[in-house]
């Protein structure tokens, strides 16, 4: 059994309407990055699980992933982000999000 770990890449509305006018994704605060989600566990199989540990720099921006085993400290793998000239950054109400999911192939 093969599992894909997909880092999501759509991120909220762009434009968020509010009293007395629009706000664009630019005019949003950005998240602070220790109130973002970022420790995902998936069942690969009985007993055996793989954590997902996406990565955030200073800015809030998705920096990569680390995919390690079960209890594992150190991972196994790294995964950088696919288009660096597309970041992926969070903002402020994007804390509800899941940046990671598993689809079983």
């Amino acid at each position: 059994m093969r599992i894909i770990v997909q880092i999501v890449s759509m991120l909220p509305a762009v434009v968020l309407a509010l009293p007395g006018g629009l706000l664009s994704a630019q005019e949003k605060k950005r998240l602070d990055p220790s109130s973002a989600v970022t420790e995902y566990t998936f069942s690969v199989k009985a007993g055996m699980d793989v954590r997902v540990h996406v990565q955030l720099d200073a800015t809030s921006t998705i920096a990569g992933a680390a995919i390690s085993r079960g209890t594992d400290q150190v991972p196994f793998q790294t995964l950088v982000p696919c288009n660096k000239d597309l970041p992926m950054t969070l903002y402020e109400g994007d804390e509800r999000l899941a940046l990671c999911r598993a689809r079983r192939l």
